[in-house]
């Protein structure tokens, strides 16, 4: 038997109160049935339609069609679409703790606000959608009306407004639909709220604008029907069939955004894998990581990314550069230079959005919408204060200033005042005692040696030292949080005796052997956890600022599912170290996967040597740039791409572990003889 798509359409105009009359959701209807009919033709789903349209949307008549949905089964789909008068309605005592403001959230039926009728509640709404769900179909919900809300207008035209006043008539908790599946009291079930259920079946819900804002209908080609519904049906007919509900939710909201004020559609599933099931459900599929960009009328062009989603501001004329491509551009277009029609930099990062500059052949269309992938991600100069005597300073001042072979200032260092109200450095260089030592914000520990001498030389080698800690913490942080690999797409493992180390265990112990210490022996392993072909590098990064990408003899080539591992590895606590009382060291192991090839060799490094001072150093945290060498691997500079040409995408992933040298046994303590 073959998957059935249960749907019901409920599209209300003539209400019986002049007042309360629309004029597009009955359009609504008659649009998404022809949109089904059409894809349901050409699938391999029965589809089995119920259109309740004015006088038959009673809400006794709709609370029947539910019932006739199914019974449906676990690969069946089940759609309820409604287009019409939302508004809310007293709750009653008995379901007050679930309402703070003692309003319901409703649908208006046909008969809602005749004498003896009521609206559909949300819980009602809910307890009819766990029904539907029970035997683990994918339900779907669309809502083109209002919630609640204050009136507004649309920017285009006069608009009708999918919103009436609330019902203020005192409702019965017995004449509740959910009022036989809990107790007297209504006490609401753990983990209700909003339009979920007593049951949280997981569904799907697209909602036409938030809680506190308006759906509006206006005439598109001279007829009237929901901005919501017609701008979601474009998406969909323009996208094609495999398109998702986070590309769907993206596009139309960008649409509804441009043409409506304040109303923003709203999109809610219980489950995150959800989000990335195509629309009417099917296999999930892998999301593309995109921004939709759209003309602001006051900010100008906008993308739906900010600060929240990890879009750095600008920095040192270095800031996010994205690739626009039309919205009807599908995932394996997104990947292809030739694709794009324009560019971005961003040049404002708020919260929730960021201000953009385009760069495009023609003049964009303010009426447009774009869909934007990040190609190219800022690295900020690391932050240093220059402290202690002056002639040192300034010496080392003019070496930030004109760094050799250019003369140029440093692309990795810049100086900041102690007292900056950018916040604190990431380095200190303290010029005392006759000689230059490299700190950390926190105290006047030496992070690497000391140099000696206030001379032009030495201040360039301070300088050099600045630079190699920060081009290696760079690497340590580097990460792409907009990629569309999985961020665990290439696991590492330490194997050592033919057993993989557990995760929260990564200590590489020193054995006594022979009346010495033997050095710990393993391997590392790379496999690839994604559905796509990965080129990867292993990159080692040590505590004295080493970056080294020896451990494999190239960039390794691993398949879906394919495993490579290293040659044998020693684990070491250099003599030198052991011998001042350092026990242990902690190194990272980073892998870095792409899309395309690239040289993991720019990112080689050597050791520096260690500061005087004794004692343990901790390793920086990651928090997240882009190393300056695949910065310019990932931006493409060329105006034009051959055909097959694909902007690289790329991830990382890194371990930390431990290498355990234990120190030697201290002589006993001998107390005074007699």
């Amino acid at each position: 038997m073959s998957p059935c798509l249960y749907a019901l359409l409920v599209g209300i105009n003539d209400y019986p109160d002049p007042r309360h009359r629309l004029a597009g959701c009955v359009n609504d209807v008659t649009r998404m049935e022809r949109y089904l009919r059409a894809r349901m033709a050409q699938e391999r789903f029965d589809l089995q339609l119920q259109a309740l349209t004015d006088s038959q949307a009673g809400r006794d008549a709709i609370v029947a069609a539910f019932g006739r949905l199914g019974p449906a089964r676990a690969e069946d789909v089940v759609f309820f679409f409604f287009s019409g008068h939302g508004s809310q309605a007293v709750t009653p005592p008995e379901l007050r703790p679930d309402e703070p403001d003692g309003l319901d959230e409703t649908l208006v039926c046909w008969d809602s606000r005749t004498p003896g009728g009521w609206d559909l509640a949300d819980k009602e709404l809910a307890q009819l959608i766990a029904v539907a769900g029970a035997q683990g179909a994918h339900v779907l919900v669309i809502l083109d009306c209002c919630h609640s809300g204050s009136g507004t207008r649309a920017p285009l035209q006069a608009a009708n407004e999918r919103r009436i006043a609330p019902d203020e008539r005192p409702r019965p908790f017995a004449g509740y639909l959910l009022a036989g599946t809990r107790g007297a009291s209504g006490a609401r079930p753990e983990g209700e709220s909003g339009w979920h259920g007593p049951v949280d079946v997981p569904h799907v819900l697209l909602a036409a604008c938030r809680a506190d804002e308006t759906a509006k209908e206006v005439e598109f080609d001279g007829v009237p029907c929901g901005i919501f519904t017609n701008y979601l049906l474009a998406t969909l007919e323009n996208a094609g069939d495999a398109t998702t509900y986070q590309d769907l939710y993206k596009q139309t909201q960008a649409l509804v955004l441009a043409h409506a004020l304040e109303q923003t559609p709203q999109f809610e599933a219980l489950q995150p894998d959800e989000l990335r099931r195509p629309f009417l459900g099917g296999a999930l599929r892998a999301p593309m990581a995109y921004y939709t960009v759209r003309n602001d009328r006051l900010l100008g062009w906008v993308m739906d990314g900010g600060a929240v989603h990890g879009i750095a501001p600008p920095s040192d004329d270095e800031t996010t550069t994205v690739a626009l491509f039309p919205m009807t551009a599908g995932s394996d277009e997104l990947r292809l230079v030739a694709a794009r029609v324009g560019q971005g930099r961003v040049v404002e990062v708020q919260p929730h959005l960021s201000r953009l500059a385009l760069e495009m052949a023609q003049p964009p269309d303010i009426n447009a919408t774009y869909k934007a992938l990040v190609i190219g991600l800022p690295l900020p100069r690391f932050t240093v204060t220059l402290e202690g005597d002056a002639r040192g300073c300034e010496l080392a001042r003019q070496a930030l200033q004109a760094r050799p072979p250019e003369g140029k200032p440093s692309l990795y260092v810049r100086e900041v005042d102690a007292h900056e109200a950018a916040g604190q450095p990431q380095l200190r260089l303290l010029a005392q005692n006759g000689e230059y030592r490299i700190a950390r914000p926190q105290d006047g520990r030496a992070l690497v040696g000391e140099i000696a001498g206030y001379t032009p030389a030495t201040a360039h080698q301070a300088i050099d030292r600045l630079e190699h800690i920060a081009r290696w913490t760079q690497t340590a942080e580097l990460r792409n949080p907009t990629s569309r690999i999985p961020s665990d797409a290439v696991d590492i493992g330490l194997v050592v005796a033919g057993r993989e180390l557990p995760p929260g265990n990564l200590r590489l112990v020193y054995q006594a052997r022979g009346g010495g210490w033997e050095q710990p022996v393993f391997r590392v392993r790379l496999r690839n956890r994604w559905s796509e072909a990965l080129y990867c590098a292993l990159v080692s990064l040590s505590e004295s600022y080493a970056v080294s990408t020896g451990l494999f003899p190239a960039l390794v080539r691993l398949a879906p599912g394919q495993e490579a591992m290293t040659r044998t590895l020693y684990g070491r606590v250099p003599d030198a170290l052991w011998q001042q009382g350092i026990s242990e060291r902690r190194d990272i192991l980073k892998v870095i996967a792409g899309t395309a090839e690239f040289d993991p060799t720019l990112l080689n490094q050597p050791s520096l040597d260690a500061p005087r001072p004794l004692g343990t150093r901790s390793l920086p945290q990651p928090a997240g740039s882009l190393d300056r060498h695949l910065q310019r691997l990932q931006l493409r500079d060329t105006e034009e791409g051959s055909a097959a040409e694909q902007f690289p995408d790329w991830v990382t992933g890194q371990i930390a572990y431990s290498v355990v040298r234990p120190l030697p046994a201290a002589p006993p303590a001998h107390g005074p003889s007699g």
